[in-house]
């Protein structure tokens, strides 16, 4: 395959990547989406006038036939502010996004993902789907379409591990440094990380991590342990208990009863918890003050957090952090 650049700026459709390859920019197509086989297509930036945020375009769109013999894409991490965008689907291509940071809610067909960082969803052709960000949080993902190369049957859902999350960042700046370099092998580089991502990809999709909508107990308990990593991984934001069941694909119910078996407390509790080793840490470690780390928690209130504390460690944050040096 040959590496080629747009001819023109792409445009965003949906929250997608639009343009064609040209040699002309009156030869470019608006609304269509050139896949190629073997192709990576990676969001393109977008800024609104009227508040100068960097945010993603938003409405439907339902993306062009793919041409077979060249690669091509273009990169950008996008901001994502809190506005959903509309269904719309793909025609050839595979949608891929990995969140960076923050949270992203994802409808795909009747079914409704709650995505975190590190998360990663793989969106069939075929499929439609919509995102949006969550009021009040601050999100940032990469998304691109990738054609011609087929990771599986149906849509891929994944709250990867912190190493694993890793992995999938470093192969995805590798691919941005590849095509924006003029390396030896450039190409034959970029195919191989192509293929690299896709065989990874699938590897995550078989693990005992992967978010899938199967109905065994094992399914269930590990979609479960995965929500807990996701409150770790998180521990500054809010979590309400009906969309921590969604990202289980559980009923409410269901979710908080295997949460308990697995965790031996309710998913409050473990966040709070979580929060106040979190908090431990930080005073330790960084000099910050308690009211600093409050802040850093998500909460408000230093006197609430102050309250929080006392209630999971049972003494105050400054008194316990005195015994714990007393007793080093």
């Amino acid at each position: 395959m040959r590496a080629v650049r747009p001819g023109v700026s792409p445009q965003s459709d949906g929250g997608c990547v639009l343009g064609r390859r040209s040699r002309r920019a009156e030869d470019a197509v608006p609304g269509r989406t050139n896949c190629l086989p073997g192709t990576l297509v990676v969001g393109t930036l977008h800024r609104r006038q009227s508040d100068g945020d960097h945010t993603m375009a938003t409405g439907a769109s339902s993306h062009g036939p793919a041409t077979p013999g060249e690669l091509l894409f273009a990169v950008r991490l996008p901001r994502i502010k809190p506005a959903a965008s509309s269904f719309h689907q793909h025609a050839d291509a595979w949608q891929v996004e990995h969140v960076i940071a923050g949270r992203v809610r994802c409808e795909v067909g009747e079914a409704e993902h709650l995505l975190g960082a590190g998360s990663l969803i793989a969106i069939p052709p075929g499929y439609p789907h919509r995102q949006e960000v969550p009021a009040g949080t601050d999100s940032y993902m990469l998304r691109f379409a990738l054609a011609g190369i087929r990771p599986g049957d149906r849509p891929i859902v994944l709250h990867l591990a912190s190493a694993d999350a890793g992995t999938a960042a470093r192969l995805m700046q590798s691919l941005v440094f590849e095509h924006d370099g003029r390396a030896p092998a450039r190409e034959a580089m970029i195919d191989a990380l192509l293929q690299q991502f896709v065989i990874w990809l699938r590897r995550w999709d078989a693990g005992a991590g992967a978010l899938t909508t199967g109905s065994s107990d094992l399914d269930a308990r590990s979609r479960v342990r995965r929500v807990g990593d996701l409150i770790r991984r998180e521990y500054a934001q809010r979590f309400a208990v009906g969309e921590l069941a969604k990202a289980a694909c559980l009923s409410r119910s269901r979710f908080m009863e295997l949460f308990r078996e697995e965790f031996g407390t309710s998913p409050g509790e473990f966040h709070r918890h979580v929060q106040t080793e979190k908090a431990v840490e930080l005073a330790r470690y960084t000099g910050m003050s308690w009211q600093q780390i409050a802040l850093h928690l998500g909460y408000a209130d230093a006197s609430h957090f102050s309250r929080v504390f006392k209630r999971v460690m049972g003494l105050p944050p400054s008194e316990y952090l005195a015994r714990m040096r007393d007793a080093l």
